[in-house]
């Protein structure tokens, strides 16, 4: 009798072509996850970064504002060097808390705060512009919204 060691070539076919059946199903499944996964991941550092605002603003006492432009946000520290106290855009001596660019496949959907206002402020007294903003993913399919209340709190919707 002699032993056999190793596959037969037959046996390595089957076992490719079960994989590649494996893998045919699996991908799609795959690809759907993934701007969700992209969705969840921007929602997540946005509302990280609220909350870093909202400290920050109580902490020093100033007005912290986040401005949306395009696909990316900025929230900086508003010293108001405008016109106006806390004007609401980014003069060259305030300064940047973060910046930060949305995934490929996100964008920002409907912008509201008060006043008809498109960018989020906190103030040093705690209290907020209420508002929401929502993040789309670019099959259209899934949305999500972050909210802020009038007293600063910031919640994924």
């Amino acid at each position: 009798m002699r032993k056999n060691n190793g596959f037969t070539v037959i046996e390595l076919m089957v076992t490719i072509g079960i994989i590649a059946i494996l893998v045919a199903i699996g991908i799609p499944a795959y690809t759907k996850w993934i701007p969700k996964y992209k969705l969840r991941n921007d929602l997540i550092n946005l509302k990280a970064d609220f909350e870093k605002a909202k400290l920050t603003s109580k902490r020093e006492n100033i007005c912290v504002d986040a401005i949306f432009i395009d696909n990316a946000y900025t929230i900086f520290k508003n010293n108001g060097s405008g016109l106006h106290s806390c004007n609401t855009k980014l003069d060259d001596d305030e300064s940047i808390i973060e910046y930060q660019k949305l995934s490929p496949g996100i964008t920002f959907g409907h912008i509201s705060f008060a006043a008809g206002s498109k960018n989020a402020r906190f103030r040093g007294n705690g209290v907020a512009k209420n508002g929401s903003i929502t993040l789309d993913s670019y099959n259209g399919v899934n949305s999500k919204k972050i909210t802020i209340s009038l007293l600063g709190r910031v919640r994924i919707e």
